[in-house]
């Protein structure tokens, strides 16, 4: 059913991007009522100096719900 997925700057260790995909997927099953074995989620990690273009390039502004300092 849904997919998360999470772009990030590089740096993390697996064992904190499994933190992050965990504790995202459960704050998904405890908003929406989702149960957990169908959700599945993603870490993609970017250098800093390429993170705003190639993320950008795949997230339209119509569903960029939250935005920050590096995607405006």
């Amino acid at each position: 059913m849904p997919h998360i997925s999470i772009s990030m700057y590089s740096g993390r260790t697996e064992e904190q991007k499994r933190d992050i995909a965990a504790k995202t997927k459960q704050a998904i099953v405890d908003a929406c009522g989702f149960p957990p074995e169908a959700l599945s989620v993603s870490v993609r990690e970017y250098d800093p100096d390429v993170f705003e273009a190639s993320v950008k390039q795949v997230i339209a502004d119509d569903v960029l719900y939250e935005t920050s300092d590096h995607i405006k």
